[in-house]
């Protein structure tokens, strides 16, 4: 859910949106309509979708539950690419090796060292997060999360030697994970490798890959959304949606405003 929202949110920012007004209200209309699905559903949400309703609502949640990443739901903590680049295909993978270089443990614990929320000083980079988070030929979820941790050091402002070619790495990761969203998109999106497609054009997105924001792609995306519910992913049997508190109702009325605009009724 991080990406749906961070991905939303950046695309609607997109300069090749500003000739196409309706697929930008169509954007905003999503946006509301996952707001609602998340305030009806909240106790079911992970870290990820907690820290996309941060970045929508410019709250924090469950702060208590979360420390370790407690920086990164700051509200100056990302920021929006001050220039633009294009991912150069020369740089992508060959050929990929696992998509399992590491375990989501081990990442997750390399970026608690950078955020300085497991040792008393932050940026702290071991041989071990050294060593995997510049591991080249990793594919799928290992590759987008080594991408994520060279933005989390750029976000920290890191000084490490290893973040002086910051950019380096970027370029590939980058051109490798392009080289991953034409793939599925030449294998008709399948449904489990949808979540990957999004994470790859939000991460790259954020980290000034411009041509990752396909038109094309943004209106696939929204495709994907379930208009009732509001929620991204396969239909849910046992779902039943529900407007949920007043406020919920309120914003469920503004989304359905929208929708009227868009289709000028």
């Amino acid at each position: 859910m991080l990406h749906t929202f961070f991905l939303l949110i950046f695309l609607s920012k997109a300069s090749f949106l500003k000739t196409e007004p309706n697929v930008r209200s169509s954007v905003i209309s999503a946006l509301e309509k996952v707001t609602v699905f998340m305030e009806s559903r909240y106790q079911d949400i992970n870290l990820d979708a907690v820290l996309g309703f941060h970045v929508l609502q410019g709250i924090a949640l469950f702060f208590d539950l979360i420390s370790e990443f407690a920086p990164i739901l700051g509200p100056h903590f990302w920021v929006f690419p001050h220039s633009w680049n294009q991912t150069d295909t020369l740089l992508a993978y060959t050929s990929f090796g696992s998509s399992k270089c590491f375990t989501e443990k081990t990442s997750d614990t390399c970026y608690t060292y950078l955020l300085g929320t497991w040792y008393v000083s932050s940026c702290v980079v071991t041989s071990t997060c050294r060593n995997i988070m510049t591991k080249l030929g990793c594919s799928g979820y290992s590759l987008s999360h080594q991408l994520f941790y060279f933005m989390f050091a750029d976000m920290k402002g890191c000084s490490d030697h290893l973040f002086l070619r910051s950019q380096y790495y970027k370029n590939i990761f980058c051109a490798s994970m392009m080289k991953i969203n034409l793939q599925i998109e030449s294998n008709g999106f399948e449904s489990s490798s949808r979540d990957l497609f999004m994470e790859n054009i939000m991460l790259c997105g954020m980290s000034g890959f411009s041509d990752f924001y396909k038109l094309r792609w943004l209106e696939k995306i929204l495709a994907w959304q379930k208009p009732k519910e509001g929620c991204f992913g396969e239909p849910s049997e046992d779902f039943e949606y529900s407007a949920g508190t007043e406020d919920q109702k309120k914003l469920l009325r503004r989304v359905k405003r929208r929708e009227k605009m868009f289709t000028g009724i």
